[in-house]
């Protein structure tokens, strides 16, 4: 078997940290799109985002594809290993980052269909935030750098409270006028604020608090040292807890 530090094992290490940053790329493009079909009131561009994703599905097959070829044929160690591994369930949460931001421009088609609401300003805050939190948590993954990676933790407190706020300002809204509000049924009647409360509950997911993201995705978080994971996490607070873990190794490349 060639030695690991070959140029071809070099090369396929370097794709796989180039299709990571293409795949947040384009999930960040899917925030961004989704959120001004919505502001907008643009359903040519929510329906472009939910097509968009299938190409998001496919780079993630791809990446998974690639780590599990290179742990089989190059049997990787130390930090290439821990990162490969780490890729693969990073890779995962990026995807459903899409799927939230598919629900996103599904919810803004519908609410397109009634009369404009008042702006509601913290929803565009809050998914530029969520924005902002996948793309530092991913910078500092594949850059190896803890002090980003804290500071992705440290800002979640920012995105949980203007997801509070606006909570507080559609149930106003809701209560100013109970024919604002809408069961999430599938009712016929068309009732904005019902509809954007469902909406502010995907934005923060792709990034946000504790009470979006539990379960499953926390077992990132450890993967340099084995250690159990905090049951309560964000997504891009798990991405920046790995980098926590590697971040002392050598960096694993840096955005070009």
């Amino acid at each position: 078997m060639k030695a690991h530090t070959d140029k071809t094992y070099d090369a396929q290490l370097d794709d796989l940290r180039n299709k990571l940053l293409t795949l947040g790329g384009k999930v960040e493009t899917e925030i961004v799109s989704s959120m001004r079909s919505l502001t907008e009131r643009d359903s040519k561009l929510a329906e472009n985002v939910i097509g968009q994703d299938r190409e998001v599905n496919r780079l993630e097959l791809e990446i998974d594809e690639a780590c599990r070829r290179l742990l089989v044929l190059r049997q990787p160690a130390a930090s290439d290993l821990r990162f490969i591994t780490t890729a693969l369930k990073i890779v995962v949460d990026l995807e459903r980052i899409g799927d939230l931001a598919v629900n996103i421009a599904e919810r803004a088609m519908d609410l397109n269909q009634s009369p404009p609401l008042k702006p509601i300003h913290d929803l565009v805050k809050l998914a530029e935030l969520g924005q902002r939190q996948v793309r530092a948590s991913l910078d500092a993954f594949v850059e190896g750098d803890p002090a980003k990676a804290e500071a992705v933790i440290r800002n979640d407190d920012l995105l949980d409270s203007v997801y509070h706020n606006l909570v507080n300002e559609l149930l106003g809204l809701m209560m100013e006028d109970p024919r604002n509000i809408r069961a999430d049924d599938g009712g016929s009647a068309q009732h904005p604020p019902g509809e954007q409360l469902a909406v502010r509950r995907q934005a923060p997911r792709a990034a946000g608090g504790p009470r979006h993201q539990r379960g499953g995705d926390g077992h990132l978080h450890g993967a340099g040292d084995g250690r159990a994971p905090p049951r309560e996490q964000g997504r891009a607070e798990v991405g920046a807890s790995v980098t926590l873990e590697l971040g002392r190794q050598a960096p694993f490349g840096r955005r070009g």
